[in-house]
């Protein structure tokens, strides 16, 4: 009648499996599993295998970045102060909270000490870093080209 039954060599404990609460936890146990591997392979997936996981868009008021699990950002262009062209981060991240990885870093970082916001694959060479009042964005496309031509589409709003 025991849920949980000491096996027949040595101290281990093992779930019982001739009751139904013995079945019930087996299964939930599996269905938790199940939703393990697709939670941390969904956005691996999108990250690796779309051809833009992360999305700038510019209209006449606002950038709008996105990037898969990570919170859409909307920045009016009358808040930016600067905007260039980087080869490569800073070296002082700390991430707040999102993903870092060897490939790509989403979320809220503090980057030299400043709040930031990073839409990044590390494997990209040119990086769009637009400097606002209160926090920093860096932005990468997988095609360096987009990311340059972003910051020439953007480069031009600023200097009218």
């Amino acid at each position: 009648p025991r849920l949980f039954i000491p096996s027949r060599m040595g101290m281990n404990m093992g779930l019982n499996l001739g009751r139904p609460v013995g079945k019930l936890l087996m299964g939930l146990t599996g269905i938790i599993i199940v939703v393990a591997f697709v939670v941390t392979l969904v956005p691996a997936y999108l990250y690796d295998f779309t051809a833009n996981p992360f999305q700038y868009e510019q209209t006449a008021t606002n950038i709008e970045l996105k990037a898969p699990f990570v919170t859409t950002s909307d920045i009016p262009l009358d808040t930016i102060e600067k905007v260039e062209l980087l080869e490569k981060l800073p070296n002082n991240i700390t991430k707040l909270y999102g993903s870092a990885t060897d490939n790509y870093a989403t979320g809220k970082f503090t980057v030299d000490g400043k709040t930031a916001t990073l839409y990044v694959d590390h494997q990209t060479k040119q990086i769009l870093h637009i400097v606002t009042a209160t926090r920093d964005y860096y932005y990468t496309n997988k095609q360096p080209q987009k990311t340059a031509d972003a910051y020439q589409q953007l480069q031009q709003v600023i200097e009218k």
